[in-house]
């Protein structure tokens, strides 16, 4: 009989407990989608939680378990309560991670399913399980497009804040996909006495923030308003360099005299050393069909489009890269 070598099951079981991982998730997104944290938040007894559930008590622990294993709840005797981490997935904390668990534990994870597609074709596949592509269906479903937005400001919030000392600003700051608004908010925390404006498709001007101007358009076809500085943050690594050329003329074209365009998008290293970009440029695939890039492949799409690298930053941090253009 031909049995594994004791280093063989411990790779095994390292093996297993990766492909396994989307149970935890899971687990999770269905203590979330059931409001177990919000049940808890103010304290609550087994027997009760179990009243409010209505559903097999054999279930209810094991899905208690799971939650305690990743320090989520905590129990004494027969009384549960939430860890600041728990906390966290209540619906009405104001750092919550309730849009980020629906967002990638509901329609992430069902594009992913055919993750195989999208690395053969270098096509996005999320229409495959939605019928439609990713931005068209996002802003068709109010709901989901709630979710994902909160989430995005969410990690623009924690992301961003530690940036905020390396960035060159002029007096007027465009933020080109600004969303929810949140590097705007942190910006304008930061620098009061600048101006800010956030670009942005239409629908979403019901985001638009105290204090800041929100402009409606498209970035493909439409005039961007004029500024000294223009962000673009986590918005090329959507669009292949045809698009993205694109979108970097015509904010070139809305550039002031002496002015800078600033690139943030995570770092590729240029060798098989894994960094957090690899995963994400996978997740870009799936969902997109975009792609991350590292230094040198972003530096041939600067000099394609007549901007010169002034100077770049790693933001280990936040595992992200600043790149720093002006106009040649």
């Amino acid at each position: 009989m031909n049995l594994p070598s004791k280093n063989e099951i411990q790779n095994i079981r390292s093996l297993t407990s990766i492909i396994t991982s989307y149970w935890n998730s899971q687990s999770l997104y269905a203590a979330v989608d059931l409001g177990l944290f919000d049940y808890i938040k103010n304290e609550i007894t087994f027997d009760d939680l179990v009243k409010q559930l209505d559903f097999n008590k054999k279930t209810v622990v094991m899905l208690l378990k799971i939650l305690t294993k990743y320090e989520l709840i905590t129990h004494s005797n027969q009384n549960l309560k939430l860890t600041k981490k728990g906390e966290l997935l209540t619906s009405d904390h104001p750092f919550s991670m309730v849009p980020a668990t629906y967002v990638f534990c509901t329609n992430h994870y069902l594009a992913w399913l055919n993750v195989t597609d999208a690395l053969i074709t270098s096509q996005e596949v999320f229409s495959k399980t939605h019928t439609q592509k990713f931005f068209p269906w996002l802003l068709s479903n109010e709901v989901a497009k709630n979710y994902y937005y909160n989430a995005l400001n969410l990690y623009a919030l924690i992301d961003y804040l530690p940036i905020m000392p390396s960035l060159e600003l002029g007096s007027t700051i465009i933020d080109i996909g600004c969303g929810k608004m949140g590097l705007l908010q942190l910006l304008k925390y930061h620098y009061p006495d600048k101006k800010y404006l956030g670009y942005d498709l239409p629908e979403l001007k019901n985001y638009e923030q105290t204090g800041i101007e929100f402009h409606g358009g498209d970035f493909f076809k439409d005039q961007i308003p004029n500024a000294d500085t223009i962000i673009l943050s986590r918005i090329l690594h959507d669009w292949d360099d045809s698009d993205s050329s694109i979108i970097l003329q015509n904010c070139i074209r809305a550039l002031n005299p002496k002015g800078n365009i600033i690139i943030i998008e995570a770092p590729i290293s240029e060798n098989l050393d894994h960094n957090w970009g690899a995963t994400l440029d996978i997740n870009m695939r799936v969902m997109i069909g975009g792609s991350e890039r590292n230094t040198l492949e972003f530096n041939e799409l600067f000099v394609n489009n007549g901007l010169n690298l002034k100077d770049t930053k790693l933001i280990k941090e936040s595992n992200l890269i600043i790149y720093n253009l002006e106009i040649k």
